[in-house]
């Protein structure tokens, strides 16, 4: 192989390299925007489903009463909670609403616990206490 075939080889194999290096960056630089309809009263909160939002840019939506409750701990790149928004947990998880964000998390809403129970042995267990680490 002559030094100009040599030269377009490796200028090739450089260039197949750079492109998918772009595409692994680009891929786990933008996380899929999520929207979660929050349309649920205080009575019957939306059900959410967590495994759909970890990793993701999560903005829970007030879409009629704006009651979501969740059941799972869950992680996303960020999370907003617009105004007219309550996230609750449901009475029998006594983990409460566990969401860890590796960005920002807004909220604009409001996260309520009152009357959800803590877990057993904790001071105060079912007294409706919860807090916002």
């Amino acid at each position: 192989m002559n030094y100009p075939q040599r030269l377009l080889s490796f200028s090739c194999y450089s260039f197949i390299v750079a492109a998918f290096g772009v595409l692994l960056f680009a891929a786990g630089a933008n996380a899929a925007p999520i929207t979660v309809n929050c349309a649920g009263s205080s009575g019957a909160p939306t059900a959410v489903t967590e495994s759909t939002l970890t990793g993701n840019d999560v903005t829970f939506a007030n879409t009629g009463s704006g009651y979501c409750e969740l059941d799972t701990a869950f992680s996303s790149s960020s999370v907003i909670v617009d105004a007219g928004v309550t996230l609750t947990h449901a009475a029998a998880d006594a983990t409460g609403v566990d969401i860890t964000t590796t960005g920002l998390f807004t909220l604009n809403g409001d996260i309520d616990v009152s009357d959800k129970g803590e877990a057993q042995g904790l001071p105060g267990a079912g007294s409706g206490g919860g807090e916002l680490l």
